[in-house]
């Protein structure tokens, strides 16, 4: 049997969130742990002796630094980062860990570091714990009971007040761990008028998970405390209770809310009040799917094995570099000057790599919206926009156009490549597709009759 180390969050210890991967490697290897936090984790990482010892090494969301990880005898490592802390990591930052496996839990983080180039060291796995509990569908609830944990400043009382209308609310129960309360100086305090008004009660914190637990079950709406997730474990049990979800569209949670079906996800910029008039086909919608997902994490075991097991591909930076490079020719300079940045690896501190994962996602939620059905488009461009769009919608782009007259007549995955002029001579004119920065010249090409058929995945 061989021996793996596990390096975890300390804070998950005593959540016990991180019991279900533990669980699954003592099934197959002799672990070691190593408990730290992400303040102090290069501290604690040197002063154990782990050289020798171990043919695996998983580090679990906390991002060690590759020079430390380096100098290890053990040259299987695998990295799982969280999706909410890849917002504080630019290109220059991932490339540097070109030597190490990912496992990720989040599907935008996945294809963020495919695009990368680390396709064949990367593994997703979408996980759900496995809760059997009874809806209760005795209640024809008019008015609904919130649960709030505050995790972070964006999310607020009066966020809630501006995404559920007070009329349909009977009341707000507000979770903070004291620890948390102490430091958390961007709380914002619900005035005397609101707790009255909407009859918010407290609680601070719970002698075991099992009351606050029940303290989830005996609501009806839960909202997302973050904007953003690693995984979301207290979000995923609040929808095995069979709870409407309340989340911003941003992952983790919406990869696994759909709006409207399991869930509501809103816009964070534009909050709006939201639609609860299926609110009991949403609760057990939203159950369904966490019992689906969790029926399907046995059958990922083999696969969690294997990639644990297997031989890292080598990749080098030279070369992951060059893949980023080939991206910049289809991007105009002035106006999208961030990515530029990242592709280019020149400026860390400066890059928003945020944005790009959110343009990323952008064209992720598009392609699951109209993968399965027949509509055929016009894809503007046979550039590497164009190519990564059609890699993921092979059978969906009818033609191709194109302003660049060395590509006219040729084609491009065995699509024809056609002038930009086609677009007007083309009878049912599909609809049209436009990556960076293309839309104004489709438009110049195009009676008003069918600029309103322009789709842009545009920045």
């Amino acid at each position: 049997m061989k021996n793996l180390l596990f390096i975890g969050y300390d804070y998950h210890k005593k959540t016990k969130s991180t019991d279900f991967l533990i669980n699954l490697f003592e099934k197959y290897f002799h672990v070691d742990f190593i408990w730290s936090s992400p303040q102090k984790s290069s501290f604690d990482f040197k002063l154990i002796d782990i050289e020798n010892k171990y043919e695996i090494i998983v580090v679990f969301q906390i991002m060690l630094s590759p020079s430390l990880l380096d100098q290890l005898d053990c040259k299987n490592i695998i990295l799982i980062p969280m999706y909410d802390n890849d917002l504080r990591m630019n290109y220059y930052d991932w490339l540097e860990y070109k030597n190490f496996k990912f496992i990720c839990f989040s599907e935008s983080l996945y294809q963020k570091l495919n695009f990368l180039g680390f396709k064949d060291n990367n593994l997703y796995l979408q996980y759900a714990p496995s809760i059997d509990y009874k809806i209760d569908t005795s209640s024809n609830t008019k008015k609904f009971k919130i649960f709030f944990w505050p995790r972070s400043k964006e999310i607020n009382i009066e966020l809630i007040k501006k995404l559920i209308p007070k009329n349909l609310i009977e009341s707000i129960h507000i979770h903070r761990v004291e620890k948390e309360k102490n430091k958390d100086f961007w709380f914002i305090e619900p005035s005397k008028e609101d707790i009255t008004n909407y009859n918010i009660s407290f609680s601070s914190w719970f002698e075991n998970k099992d009351q606050l637990n029940k303290k989830i079950q005996e609501s009806d709406i839960f909202i997302v405390p973050r904007l953003y997730e690693g995984i979301g474990q207290t979000f995923l049990e609040a929808m095995s209770y069979g709870k409407c979800v309340v989340s911003p569209n941003h992952p983790t949670m919406n990869e696994y809310i759909q709006n409207g079906y399991n869930g509501i996800l809103f816009d964070y910029h534009n909050p709006e009040y939201i639609d609860l008039n299926n609110f009991e086909q949403l609760c057990l919608n939203a159950q369904n799917t966490i019992k689906s997902i969790s029926d399907n994490w046995s059958n990922k075991e083999k696969d969690i094995i294997e990639f644990l097991n297997k031989k890292i591909t080598a990749y080098s930076f030279q070369e992951i570099k060059r893949n980023l490079k080939k991206v910049e020719v289809s991007i105009d300079k002035k106006d999208h000057s961030f990515i530029l940045d990242d592709i280019k690896i020149i400026s860390p501190k400066k890059t928003k790599a945020y944005e790009f994962s959110q343009y990323l996602n952008l064209i992720h939620t598009f392609i699951d919206e109209i993968k399965n059905t027949n509509e055929k488009f016009i894809l503007y461009g046979a550039g590497t926009g164009g190519k990564l769009l059609i890699s993921l919608l092979p059978n969906s782009i009818e033609c191709i156009v194109d302003k660049n007259p060395k590509l006219i007549n040729t084609t491009l995955n065995n699509i024809n490549i056609f002038p930009i002029e086609k677009l007007t001579e083309i009878e049912k004119h599909p609809i049209i597709i436009t990556v960076f920065g293309r839309e104004k010249e489709i438009k110049e090409q195009l009676s008003k009759k069918y600029s309103n058929k322009i789709i842009s995945l545009d920045f």
